[in-house]
């Protein structure tokens, strides 16, 4: 199977300088432009890969037998409110969703559509056969560049992003 030439998890910022990571205690509007120093005339494909088949059993304790990545954050559901942030950064050519096999229903019902957006690919039993099931959805056309962000954490944005692209150059 071709593979990216590379690949990189979002999220994980600790080894990021704090100037890296954004203020996460209330919501920003997303920039729209590429990420300072970033060269876009000779950008390489990048794909982001949401993982998103989880069946959210730790949060289960709050009532609901909703999965956490389709409960509404502000009256959006996370998924969708995480797959409009990476689909805003300008960098990312392409989003994919990896959903749960039981949870196509609850994927469709929160609509959501964009240029970007690729049908969803079926996740695994975990969450590495779940990356692994993304990479697959891929494999005809691979991209250089994939990048792994968990559904869950919404408040991604094109400076995170910026500084995972800018780490493996």
């Amino acid at each position: 199977m071709p593979m990216p030439r590379k690949t990189a998890a979002i999220g994980a910022n600790s080894h990021l300088p704090p100037d890296a990571v954004a203020d996460r205690s209330r919501p920003q509007a997303l920039p729209q432009a590429a990420p300072a120093g970033m060269d876009l005339s000779k950008k390489p494909e990048i794909v982001a890969i949401v993982v998103a088949a989880g069946r959210g059993e730790r949060a289960a304790h709050s009532g609901s037998d909703v999965p956490k990545q389709y409960r509404p954050v502000g009256g959006v559901p996370l998924l969708a409110r995480t797959i409009h942030a990476l689909a805003a950064v300008e960098a990312i050519d392409q989003v994919i969703p990896v959903i749960n096999r039981d949870h196509v229903a609850l994927y469709q019902s929160i609509g959501l559509t964009h240029p970007k957006l690729l049908p969803p690919a079926i996740g695994g039993a975990s969450r590495q056969a779940s990356c692994l099931a993304g990479l697959e959805a891929l494999a005809a056309d691979p991209p250089e560049i994939v990048l792994i962000h968990d559904a869950a954490r919404p408040f991604v944005d094109a400076q995170l992003v910026g500084a995972v692209l800018m780490a493996l150059e």
